[in-house]
């Protein structure tokens, strides 16, 4: 069932790249001035993160999809995303962030979630709500960088409120699928999940993050107006 599902979202993703290509044939871009901008963010990244080698990680990641905004106008989003992200994030808790290999591993799933915790965010999967403290991020941050994980890498889950990523509990050996859904009186088998609400806003109910053939979360015109523009 994970691996269909997967399979699924992956085949959606390339559909979407598909028409986004197309697309990116009529877009009129001024590629010095979208460089310039991305340069501007990242001095502004270097001075949040402040150690040289965790910049360098950042100043590779943004060059190598820097090329993809001609072909897919959501790239334009990632210096915002990524800028958005570590304003949120701790100063003593940014380096070490970087330097976790969460960015860089060529390992895909729980070793790589900033990658793609970033990259879901450039296509309104997922949303950095402005108002999140630091506090709230941390409490992210110290699931996320657990070794070993302890969450599910493909359970992409969403706050349905804010659009805050939700880590949920990896399911261990030999419990049914079922105890990944609410249950209203969980038997003693079911383990507690990472988290009983968001972090950030305290609801206490999420969503799958949404497909483009999904209706769209009030969150998503949100994340789009904060992320700038994409055309």
């Amino acid at each position: 069932m994970r691996a269909r599902n997967r399979i699924n979202r992956l085949l959606d993703r390339a559909r979407r790249l598909s028409r986004q290509r197309e697309a990116a044939l009529d877009l009129d871009l001024d590629l010095d001035a979208e460089a310039d901008r991305w340069e501007a963010a990242l001095a502004e990244l270097a001075r949040l993160i402040g150690e040289p080698d965790a910049v360098a990680l950042v100043r590779d990641h943004l060059a190598h999809w820097f090329g993809q905004v001609e072909w897919s106008a959501e790239f334009r989003r990632l210096p915002d995303v990524v800028l958005a992200f570590f304003e949120k994030v701790p100063a003593e808790m940014r380096a070490a962030v970087l330097t976790s290999d969460a960015l860089t591993s060529p390992c895909p799933g729980a070793y790589r979630w900033l990658h793609d915790w970033l990259h879901r965010a450039i296509f309104l999967e997922c949303r950095i709500p402005p108002g999140m403290t630091e506090e709230a991020m941390a409490e992210l941050l110290a699931v996320y960088m657990e070794k070993p994980p302890r969450f599910d890498p493909y359970l992409h889950a969403v706050c349905a409120s804010c659009g805050l990523p939700w880590p949920r509990l990896q399911r261990p050996p030999g419990v049914p699928w079922a105890y990944v859904y609410p249950l209203p009186d969980p038997p003693p088998w079911v383990p507690p999940e990472l988290f009983e609400c968001c972090v950030h806003c305290g609801l206490g109910q999420y969503d799958w993050s949404p497909r483009p053939d999904e209706r769209p979360f009030a969150w998503q015109e949100l994340a789009a107006a904060e992320l700038g523009p994409t055309g």
